[in-house]
């Protein structure tokens, strides 16, 4: 941006500038890398033209100019038509394509193709593999669908400022106009303002007729279209002309055309309307960057922008660079989300403006920090810029204004041994080196320098356009090879001249932007579509086209409505120095920001991939195992309910997976079935085999059967009989590579069975080589920690309920030692990424029992740390109902493991299990297996034990969420509460539902459901009197965008003699 702070010369901007910081160090330049880039003219890659679309009467010469672009030496043209009745192409290989307009009703469109060919007579592929092709379409019309509104007519147009019709005679009068003369000049504060009544609206083509006296020179005029601004180059030739404004979609009834500002004088004889066709969205273009080492981060960023890009435009804001204590604040960002309460800019822009060798002002480090902590906290994708304070030959403290500085690029760059030429690469290396701090988080970022330049008002476009681009390759080649900053994605930006001589190259590029400020900056209705048309058409296909600056808050909606896909937009920071300024969001209405980053085609900051997900209509929690996940139950080929995990049998560790029915209320159960079908398919491309185990519980005796379903067909073995044990059914899986699904089938059923369980369990592939490997064994989520005999991983390990000594579950491991083979050093452990983090204590304690596996079973802790550090303390017998082991941690700070080893065992048992539990640092609980994630219970409002899983009561399936307490006179306000790391982002959703139930409490219990929102303030839904069975509570959150946390209160319960028990169960959004 060329940034006004209301002060009068660039001078005066430093005194603001310079109350947010200072320098940091400066690379050390006897260290510093001279290496040149020298600038020569590219070799610029291949490209066709087949010229602008346009629109002709019946009758008309239509001359289509195409050419080739960049480096051309031996090869042709050749023209083709793709779209409208056929056109006759005398020679198809001139680069001028020549026909006669053909009669037409009402209006048609012919499209042809010019594509660029070898010397082979095939059509050349560009870089990317694609033909080097381009269209033009020429729409052919009825005269008589020409709507023509003159100037001078005032039931049509209507003269406001200073401007008048001039007729011959009068000084400003030019001969050549239609019908009876035109406007004078238009100068400031003037317009024509035409109003259009069209019985039929739709998409228009609108033209302006115009002339520019003598002496004048070219300017820019501006038209606005039903409050779409474009801007024209107009030229001086003595003579009236026209040009196409663009393709607008018009209204029925009532439109306004208004002609005026810009660079003014000019003179307008009228305007004219042609029905169009919807104009085409951009081509899509490939995510790839320029960079052929850009890091995969950098690569996904470049995916997501490029797969909205034509459908919708991705949100952004600037940040100014102002410190607040040791970091940078998100204002304008803030004040975003305060407008919208809930919608966030996707893209937030900061700005490395006092990062250069001459600016002396306060310290200005800690701002990378502040974008990364920005950036890991919300999600955003950062943006940088560059307001480059001239290296040196400042009046001052530093300026990036060319008429701050003495400093000249194009001399600088002349001479590479110059001190001059030092300093630029010192620059550069400055804010590399933060940019690399970025890398190393493997951050991407959208890198904006060097902007503007065409404007000559900042220094680095003072000395034209081949000392810009030179300037431009020397940063991307000393920022891409010598610093290896391959998390960039560089965007270059145009002003609005939009000459294609400051353009650095396709190679060089990997972002076409534009700058746009509207009169005034805080009109949200300028789309600035006539320059996407022309950055489009130029880079259509091959690079995207962003708005890289605005004053606003814009209306994408109507920039979508008249076709400016801009794939993203980035508003200017408020000038907070300035109260009456209108540029940011201080110069916008609350209402407009809330309305405009509402619009469903913007993709803004919940829609980024790696944020919060928002929380959406249905299930937010049953309590039932993760296990569950992707596996479905079906009667008689129909889904059903009842799917759950059972430890009333298991092939492996503690449980299996199940489906619990009543039979006798199933008309005509058939079939009961167990199956999945993964999302990405099942790899069996190393196995040779799949076992799956089978077993069914009060349910008579059924006979089984696997099925696999893959890409060539569909197999189902004879079904075998189940015995007491259950079964383990094997199934060839030789050949193919991918199961689409796959499950177990019982049939034979027992019709005449009420709590009837079907189960499978301990799902395996076996190779070639007979190893096996367990893919599926239904135990729940041991956080991490894994299990092994003999050193060597095995399976097995599961949470039980068998024994424990906090809650009710503990971590185990079911194994069977006498077919393993082996009972010696059986092991539980955990590596957790991060560590254990032990500073500052001193003792860690943990609960172990051994059952099942002989009378002579020892165990020890260890744990290991960095840089080698090892304790093993000694032995210790498992005592009948457990033992705790104690391990000093005074002597680290960090844990890598922690584990424990069992001995002793015997190595004949065939069921042995291994437990631990309650672990716990200088006594506080870090681990106690339950499950219950964030959960906690309360009592008096007071966190305490007892929370588990528990199947004493449920809603649905067999699990709730349960806290267990014994009360004593006076407890009150009993809570079972969870607040999500991060709070709740809710989606669609305006009603929050739970099921609760009380046993041993008494008869008087109430009980509320309630929640708070992101800023921690209380609802509830009131008190409700609990019944037998249980209640459904209900709470209205409509108005909420985000959740802290929720929970249930317990009120008035009464027993003082034995334990009470509350539950949660079927936490729903709707």
């Amino acid at each position: 941006m060329k940034v006004n702070t209301g002060l009068k010369s660039a001078k005066a901007v430093f005194i603001i500038a310079l109350l947010t910081g200072g320098l940091v160090g400066c690379v050390d330049e006897s260290e510093l890398n001279t290496d040149t880039v020298t600038y020569q003219p590219e070799e610029r890659p291949l490209g066709v033209l087949a010229g602008e679309d346009a629109e002709y009467a019946p009758g008309s010469t239509v001359i289509i100019s195409g050419r080739l672009t960049g480096t051309v030496t031996d090869q042709t043209l050749l023209w083709s038509q793709i779209e409208g009745s056929p056109i006759n192409i005398a020679d198809p290989t001139m680069a001028d394509l020549t026909f006669i307009a053909p009669n037409v009703e009402a209006l048609e469109s012919f499209t042809f193709q010019l594509a660029a060919i070898g010397s082979d007579g095939n059509v050349i592929n560009d870089g990317d593999g694609n033909p080097l092709v381009d269209d033009v379409t020429i729409t052919v019309f009825d005269p008589a669908k020409l709507i023509t509104l003159e100037a001078e007519d005032s039931s049509v147009a209507t003269l406001s400022g200073a401007v008048t019709i001039v007729g011959e005679g009068d000084e400003q009068y030019v001969s050549g106009h239609s019908g009876t003369g035109h406007t004078s000049d238009i100068t400031p504060g003037d317009k024509v303002s035409f109003n259009v009544d069209l019985e039929t609206g739709g998409y228009y083509t609108v033209y302006l007729n115009y002339t520019i006296g003598s002496g004048y020179g070219g300017k820019v005029g501006q038209v606005i279209t039903n409050g779409v601004t474009t801007d024209l180059s107009l030229s001086e030739t003595g003579k009236f002309e026209q040009i196409r404004v663009g393709v607008f979609n018009m209204n029925t009834g009532t439109n306004t055309i208004e002609v005026g500002g810009g660079w003014n004088y000019y003179r307008v004889d009228n305007i004219q309307l042609l029905p169009a066709a919807a104009p085409a969205v951009p081509l899509k273009v490939e995510p790839q960057l320029v960079n052929v080492n850009a890091s995969q981060q950098a690569l996904a960023l470049m995916e997501f922008i490029a797969g909205n890009y034509g459908t919708a435009t991705l949100s952004g804001q600037t940040e100014f660079p102002r410190k607040t204590g040791n970091t940078f604040e998100l204002n304008d960002f803030n004040a975003v989300t305060e407008a919208t309460g809930d919608d966030a800019p996707a893209i937030v822009a900061f700005d490395y403006m006092n990062y250069s060798a001459s600016y002396q002002g306060e310290d200005p480090s800690g701002l990378t920090e502040a974008m990364l902590a920005h950036h890991q906290e919300k999600n955003i994708i950062l943006s940088a810029l560059f307001h480059w304070r001239a290296p040196s030959g400042n009046d001052g403290e530093g300026s990036f204004y060319t008429d701050g500085t003495t400093f000249d690029v194009a001399a600088a760059l002349a001479d590479p041994n110059s001190a001059e030429y030092a300093e630029l690469l010192n620059d550069i290396d400055t804010v590399a080196m933060e940019l690399k701090k970025l890398a190393d988080a493997d951050v991407p970022v959208l890198w904006r320098p060097l902007h503007e330049a065409e404007g000559g008002w900042f220094w680095w476009g003072a000395k034209g356009s081949d000392a810009f681009k030179e300037l431009w390759m020397l940063m991307y080649d000393r920022m891409t090879n010598t610093h290896g900053l391959n998390n960039l994605i560089w965007v270059f930006t145009h002003t609005h001249g939009l000459s294609q001589d400051w353009y650095p190259g396709d190679d060089y590029v990997d972002i076409v932007g534009f700058d746009g400020y509207a009169d005034p900056a805080n009109d949200p209705n300028a789309t600035f579509s006539g320059q996407y048309s022309t950055l489009k058409e130029r880079h259509n296909g091959k690079k995207l086209v962003a708005l890289t600056e605005t004053g606003t808050i814009p209306d994408v909606s109507k920039m979508h409505e008249q076709n400016a896909w801009w794939a993203f937009f980035i508003t200017w920071n408020s000038e907070y120095w300035d109260s009456s300024s209108v540029i940011g969001p201080q110069g916008a209405d609350a209402a407009t920001i809330d309305m405009n980053y509402a619009y469903e085609g913007l993709v803004n900051l919940d829609d980024v991939p790696g944020g919060r997900t928002k929380v959406e209509a249905g299930l937010y929690t049953s309590f039932e195992p993760v296990a569950l996940d992707g596996w479905e139950a079906q009667v008689n080929w129909s889904p059903t309910d009842g799917l759950t995990t059972s430890s009333d049998w298991s092939a492996s560790g503690a449980t299996s997976l199940a489906v619990i029915k009543d039979m006798t209320a199933i008309d005509s159960p058939e079939n009961i079935v167990l199956q999945t079908y993964p999302a990405e398919g099942f790899d069996v491309s190393n196995a040779v085999t799949m076992t799956i185990y089978a077993n069914a519980i009060d349910a008579g005796m059924p006979n089984v059967h696997v099925f696999v379903k893959h890409a060539d067909g569909e197999s189902w073995p004879d079904p075998i009989n189940l015995n007491s044990d259950g079964v383990a059914f094997p199934i060839d899986v030789s050949g193919i590579d991918t199961l689409t699904g796959f499950g177990v089938r019982f049939q034979n059923l027992d019709i005449t069975a009420t709590q009837a369980q079907y189960l499978i369990d301990k799902i395996t592939l076996t190779d070639s080589d007979g190893n096996e490997t367990v893919a599926y064994d239904f135990e729940p989520d041991t956080d991490g920690w894994h299990a092994q005999v003999a050193w060597s991983n095995v399976s097995g390990i599961t949470t039980s309920e068998e024994w424990a000594t906090s809650g009710a579950r503990s971590l185990a491991l079911y194994k069977n030692l006498a077919a393993h083979g082996a009972a010696n050093d059986v092991v539980l452990q955990n590596y957790p990424e991060g560590g254990f983090d032990v500073t500052g204590k001193s003792t860690l304690t943990l609960k172990v029992n051994s059952i099942g596996a002989g009378d002579m079973v020892d165990a020890h802790i260890f744990f290991k740390a960095p840089d080698g550090v090892e304790s093993w303390p000694a032995a210790v017998a498992i005592g009948a109902d457990g033992t705790e082991l104690t391990i000093d941690v005074s002597q680290v700070d960090t844990l890598d493991g922690l584990g424990v080893r069992f001995n002793g065992v015997d190595a004949a048992s065939d069921n042995a299990r291994f437990f631990i539990d309650e672990i716990r640092v200088d006594g506080a609980l870090i681990a106690d297996f339950e499950g219950t994630g964030n959960w906690e219970f309360q009592v008096n409002w007071a966190p305490v034990g007892g929370i588990q899983l528990s199947k004493a009561w449920s809603d649905d399936g067999m699990n709730s969420l349960s806290g267990i307490t014994q009360l004593v006179d006076g407890d009150d306000d009993i809570i079972l509460q969870v607040y999500p790391e991060g709070g709740l982002l809710l989606g669609d959703v305006s009603t929050l539902k739970v099921t609760a139930y009380v046993m041993d409490a008494g008869d008087g219990v109430q009980v509320q459901l309630f929640a708070k929102d992101k800023d921690f303030a209380w609802r509830d839904g009131g008190a409700v009197d609990m019944v037998d069975g249980g209640v459904t509570l209900s709470l209205d959150i409509a108005d909420m965008s985000e959740m802290s946390g929720f929970g249930v209160r317990f009120m008035g319960p009464v027993n003082s003699d034995t334990p009470s028990q509350y539950f949660i169960d079927n936490v729903v959004f709707e």
